[in-house]
């Protein structure tokens, strides 16, 4: 098992070679990468919005973010996408999500074999109770452009949209009904996108690990028993999805890192209660097996093993935010820093460490 340490008491967003760009009580943060030195401030809200509560119930706080060079870092908050700049410590809007939009589980950034930039995707996650068309964007010179978009009654939203540098091409994980559920592969372009699997919530995703050969992920399903599963494309008998381990609770965020997969349950409600019972209940689903957030840990050809848990806090999971952890965009560091979300640790950023 691991312990944490405290890093930071703001939230990570991202890290690069020179900066921490974070994110504490209504005002973001940057601090030198070499020793956490503060450098510089920029209040985003209000003291009211930036009461923790109200950031949960509002969903105030930046989801995620990434760093475009040394002196830029784009982030989502509340409907839009921002461009921050170290050098003029300022915010600019790039971007306005459509249909009621809040912000995406990810970007997806396809990077080159020097760490260089070479696209940053989204998919649109909506409520899209109407069932109508959901898109993806690629930016482009600072401008956000559509290049692909599913049909009407296809899918509800996007949970997430990972590259796959082994083939060159684009994995895409959509729900959340039975029909819904699949991991679709596309190619740069999005001329050609299939599905691999589709039709059950077995294919319910929002993570995954493409490898040389296969593709790893996690459900998330809080309907049903959560399964780590191996899709193998090249068998002679067609696409085969093998069970790897079972899960205690759907997983939403997750991170590769030296060879393993590591990823997070979520601590969330029964669907199947009606809209308002089920945003003040505190009933877990079914897929959900205790009310602790566990971090898992997979080696490839390994077992599965549990190294964290965390138990969530007293409020309610939907209105107040599932039980989770976060994991901040980094890079080149071999630590796990953790953002834990709703839980009975103090919001702030934690480095993994071995228990002595």
């Amino acid at each position: 098992m691991k312990a944490l340490k405290l890093y930071l008491k703001e939230k990570l967003l991202c890290k690069n070679e020179k900066y921490l760009f974070c994110y504490y009580k209504g005002s973001l943060i940057l601090r030198s990468n070499k020793n956490k030195k503060f450098i510089q401030k920029l209040k985003i809200y209000s003291k009211i919005k930036a009461i923790e509560l109200v950031e949960r119930l509002f969903r105030y706080e930046p989801r995620v973010a990434i760093s475009l060079n040394t002196n830029e870092f784009l982030f989502s908050l509340h409907g839009h996408i921002y461009n921050y700049s170290v050098l003029s410590n300022s915010i600019t809007i790039e971007h306005h999500f459509a249909k009621g939009m809040n912000n995406p589980l990810n970007f997806c950034v396809a990077y080159d074999n020097n760490g260089n930039i070479l696209d940053i995707l989204y998919g649109e996650y909506i409520w899209n109770t109407d069932k109508g068309e959901v898109a993806i964007y690629r930016r482009k010179n600072s401008t956000w452009i559509e290049i692909f978009t599913f049909p009407p009654n296809t899918v509800t939203h996007i949970h997430n949209i990972v590259f796959d540098k082994y083939n060159h091409r684009y994995l895409i994980m959509t729900g959340d009904t039975d029909e819904e559920s699949a991991i679709w592969t596309a190619d740069m372009d999005f001329t050609t996108v299939e599905p691999i699997v589709k039709g059950k919530q077995k294919y319910r995703a929002c993570i995954l690990y493409p490898t040389k050969d296969a593709i790893y992920y996690a459900t998330d399903t809080p309907l049903e028993q959560n399964w780590f599963y191996k899709i193998d494309e090249n068998n002679e008998k067609g696409v085969i999805v093998k069970k790897i381990h079972p899960l205690p609770g759907p997983c939403i965020f997750g991170k590769a890192l030296d060879g393993k997969f590591y990823m997070a349950t979520s601590v969330e409600g029964d669907p199947t209660q009606n809209i308002w019972k089920y945003r003040m209940s505190n009933k877990l689903g079914n897929g959900v097996k205790d009310r602790y957030v566990h971090l898992l840990e997979y080696s490839l050809n390994q077992q599965v093993k549990e190294i964290l848990k965390i138990r969530k806090d007293i409020w309610p999971m939907w209105l107040f935010q599932f039980g989770n952890i976060q994991f901040p965009n980094v890079v080149n560091d071999k630590n796990i820093y953790i953002c834990p979300q709703s839980t009975v640790y103090k919001s702030g950023t934690y480095i993994l460490e071995e228990v002595k």
